[in-house]
C-alpha cells in the first residue's frame, strides 16, 4: 500500500507552483495526525487540491504529477484529459 507522505514528497521533487506545494506540505502534515481508517480523507483532499490547480490544457508538469499519483503512465494521464 502506498504511502501519501511518499507520495506528496515525489510530488514536491517535480513541482514548481510554491502555492501548490505549500497545500501539499500542510497536507502531508496532516496525514501523520491521521489514522489508517481515515486517510482515504486526505487522499481525497490531495486530488481536489491538484485537480484545483491544473491548468487548461494540462501542462506537462501536472501530467508528470498526475502519473506520480496515479501510478498511470503520463500518456494515459494525456489521454484522460483529453478525453474530459
Amino acid at each position: 500500500m502506498r504511502q501519501l507522505t511518499d507520495v506528496i514528497n515525489q510530488i514536491l521533487e517535480i513541482s514548481t507552483n510554491e502555492e501548490l506545494n505549500s497545500e501539499l506540505k500542510q497536507i502531508k502534515s496532516d496525514a501523520s495526525f491521521t489514522s489508517p481508517e481515515l486517510m482515504h480523507m486526505r487522499w481525497d483532499s490531495t486530488h481536489d487540491l491538484l485537480l484545483d490547480h491544473t491548468p487548461n490544457p494540462i501542462n506537462n508538469e501536472m501530467v508528470k504529477i498526475f502519473s506520480v499519483f496515479s501510478t498511470k503512465s503520463e500518456n494515459e494521464i494525456r489521454e484522460s484529459f483529453t478525453e474530459v
